[in-house]
């Protein structure tokens, strides 16, 4: 999950060659078609999140949102991951929230300003 929101955030050059890197399959949900995974990392930076369904671990959710530094560059993710049973489909949609604000926290202490603020 945060491999996916930091992979959304890169120039395109970084994103086609980690598209031409083969994929493990970690579980049945894992994304291994380039052209699905290209589609997804366009929604992710276009929402400002990643959702995780079960892609690497078994049983496992999450959401994951960017930290971006004072130069506007994604520098880390943070992320809420837990048991599938404990974060279900209402638990992301609240979460996502939260998870937004916190990483656009952090993103401001370390001087980053949203486009909008510009």
């Amino acid at each position: 999950m945060n491999r996916k929101v930091l992979l959304a955030f890169q120039p395109n050059e970084v994103i086609e060659e980690a598209l031409r890197a083969p994929r493990a399959r970690y579980t049945e949900n894992t994304i291994v078609d380039p052209a699905v995974l290209r589609s997804q990392l366009a929604e992710i930076r276009q929402a400002g999140y990643c959702i995780e369904r079960e892609e690497f671990i078994a049983d496992i959710r999450g959401i994951a949102a960017p930290v971006f530094d004072f130069n506007g560059t994604v520098i880390a993710a943070i992320a809420v991951v837990g048991p599938s049973a404990r974060i279900t489909e209402g638990q992301i949609e609240a979460l996502v929230p939260l998870t937004l604000r916190t990483a656009e926290s952090i993103s401001r202490s370390l001087g980053h300003k949203p486009y909008k603020d510009a």
